[in-house]
């Protein structure tokens, strides 16, 4: 398990939902069918098309593929009813203005249209993010925020795959094990509380999970706690929140390990000569 990739993908996930970005939300009127072509038209100008592929929800997959490809555009997830998903959940990217002129559909014995397309504006507070006891002085932002983390505990018992003879005289086993984390978050400064709200909440949708990767959000182990309390003469806005997540180690296991073909022995039993494989 790699503790550093950890801290930067929960860095990385921190700092884009808490600077304010495009989030807009686009619905087809139906599902694509066969023969379908489907164009993209971002900020005034039309991406290469998406053709129909297997059925809607293969076809809404690709479009949104098609959509995170554009250098403005940080994510694009699928929602909604399989195998009916209408629906599109677009995050511009850090510093971008992102507007989705069109979705222009053509072909096939039907059309589907662009049913809606809402633009709004993440409500995020700007925070700047660091690491407990990390080197450096503290942060002159108006809000920061400061991360450490619980040891990793494991959850279950080993969990190890069938040996595989991999190459020549090569066993190979392949172990897993699920661990879980705390995630401990304080923040100082400018609606310090809400930032900590704003971070919890972005749990609860598609595109905020999507930004950890292979780390789960499994539940908040406190409610946001507000430690707002003097500092010097000034009172200065403070809160604390834990959250609780869980990751999968997965290592390979193969050295020292050969594999015999078969045993032979040559020689006597008492009196009688044995020749055995």
């Amino acid at each position: 398990m790699n503790v550093i990739a950890v801290q930067d993908t929960l860095y990385d996930w921190a700092s884009k939902i808490l600077t304010p970005v495009d989030v807009i939300n686009i619905s087809m009127s139906e599902n694509f069918v066969a023969s379908n072509s489907v164009i993209p038209v971002v900020n005034g100008f039309a991406m290469s098309a998406v053709n129909f592929d297997t059925d809607n929800d293969t076809t809404l997959q690709l479009l949104a593929n098609r959509l995170e490809s554009h250098a403005d555009i940080a994510t694009a997830i699928i929602s909604g009813m399989a195998p009916d998903m209408h629906d599109i959940e677009i995050y511009g990217a850090l510093g971008h203005d992102v507007v989705v002129n069109n979705i222009i559909v053509s072909g096939g014995v039907s059309v589907p249209a662009l049913k809606t397309n809402i633009r709004s504006r993440t409500a995020s507070i700007p925070a700047e993010v660091m690491w407990s006891e990390q080197n450096g002085v503290k942060s002159d932002a108006d809000t920061f925020l400061i991360f450490k983390l619980s040891p990793f505990t494991p959850v279950d018992n080993d969990c190890s795959s069938d040996p595989e003879e991999v190459a020549t005289d090569v066993i190979e086993v392949i172990h897993s094990r699920n661990f879980e984390f705390v995630l401990y978050a304080q923040s100082y400064g400018i609606k310090a509380y809400q930032v900590l709200f704003n971070l919890r909440d972005s749990l609860s949708s598609a595109t905020g999970r999507a930004l950890l990767g292979d780390i789960v959000f499994v539940d908040d182990f406190s409610d946001v706690i507000d430690l707002t309390g003097l500092d010097d003469s000034r009172y200065e806005e403070r809160g604390a929140l834990d959250l609780r997540f869980r990751i999968k180690s997965t290592f390979t296991d193969s050295d020292g390990v050969s594999v015999f073909d078969g045993v032979e022995y040559t020689g006597k039993v008492g009196k009688i000569d044995v020749e055995q494989k």
